[in-house]
């Protein structure tokens, strides 16, 4: 007589088949072939044992074949496995069973950026935004509309790279929204990226100055721009004698004095920064002489005897007051001496 072999179980978990039942025999040898092992998607059950003994007592079913598991994006929705039959042994061997099934269900991720969805950049200044996402074999299309208070015209691109030299024309932040696309395993999703512009600070206080030589005054710097903060220098100028100066201050307070007969220009160079972002400008303050008399400061006169002093400064555009005090002074000396002479007896 030939043994049959049982079938093997059910996979009572999703990775292993369950274990094989025990083959029953009733030949006259006694010889009963061996059950069938149970498959499962990571290996298979134990096998079954003939009841009634043969050669292979043990013989058993193949285990089940394990699936490419590799995909960590794939969701695994069902793995069970099945129990194999086990095939007619012979007198004196178990035959071995078939393979278990294994149904395997993925479900494709839906991409979203790993990358960050925010950035900031300094206005003018040409940066990069490069979108990722953990979802291997993700590709990427972007589009930016056009945003008041930018320059710049609308823009698209088929890659994961936003390369752009954004202007911002304002004195405040402004927010410009780039919308991805990003696709893998045939699913698509829509992320926004904000990318905030900051402007590049500049004074909104006059670029020019005047102050008259040795006397204190102060420039004090301003921005139209929210939180600039201001340092400046002032190197030595030829007439100027006072020696380089500097400060992290908006304000520049000295006491400059010019040597000459004529105006001095005097450049302070100051960076502003605001968010990030600097800017150097130039304020000219032109140091003005201090007017002196080129004239000479003595001279001497005959009585009764009309003579002119006139003042005379090497500083152009000098006006002089007193000049015609004395003209009017030596006129009534004139007069005075008239009425002595004719008051003489």
């Amino acid at each position: 007589m030939i043994g049959g072999a049982a079938s093997g179980g059910m996979g009572d978990t999703k990775f292993s088949g369950g274990n094989g039942a025990d083959g029953s025999g009733n030949g006259s040898n006694r010889r009963g072939g061996g059950g069938g092992g149970g498959a499962g998607s990571l290996g298979g059950g134990t096998s079954g044992s003939g009841r009634f003994g043969g050669s292979n007592v043990n013989g058993g079913g193949d285990g089940g074949t394990a699936p490419d598991n590799n995909d960590t994006n794939g969701v695994i929705g069902t793995i069970i496995g099945g129990g194999g039959s086990g095939a007619v042994g012979t007198t004196r061997t178990g035959g071995s069973g078939a393979r278990g099934q294994v149904t395997i269900t993925y479900n494709n991720p839906t991409p979203t950026l790993s990358s960050a969805a925010t950035a900031s950049r300094c206005s003018n200044v040409s940066t990069t935004y490069t979108a990722t996402s953990a979802t291997a074999g993700t590709t990427f299309s972007w589009t930016r509309a056009a945003v008041a208070g930018i320059s710049n015209l609308a823009a698209s691109g088929a890659v994961a790279a936003a390369t752009e030299t954004l202007i911002n024309t304002t004195a405040n932040p402004v927010d410009v929204v780039y919308i991805y696309t990003l696709t893998a395993n045939g699913c698509s999703n829509n992320q926004n990226v904000t990318v905030t512009v900051n402007p590049t600070p500049t004074l909104s206080s006059a670029a020019t100055a005047s102050r008259c030589s040795n006397v204190s005054t102060t420039y004090t710097a301003t921005s139209a721009t929210a939180g600039t903060t201001f340092s400046w220098t002032r190197a030595a100028v030829a007439g100027i004698s006072n020696l380089a100066a500097s400060g992290a201050v908006a304000a520049a307070t000295e006491t400059l004095i010019n040597t000459t007969a004529n105006p001095v220009d005097v450049v302070y160079i100051y960076t502003l920064t605001a968010n990030g972002c600097s800017n150097t400008q130039n304020v000219t303050v032109t140091v003005n002489p201090t007017p002196t008399l080129s004239s000479a400061a003595t001279a001497s006169r005959c009585s009764n005897v009309s003579t002119t002093y006139t003042a005379t400064s090497a500083t152009a555009g000098t006006t002089f007051h007193g000049q015609e005090l004395l003209l009017l002074e030596s006129a009534i000396w004139q007069q005075a001496e008239l009425l002595q002479q004719q008051l003489k007896p």
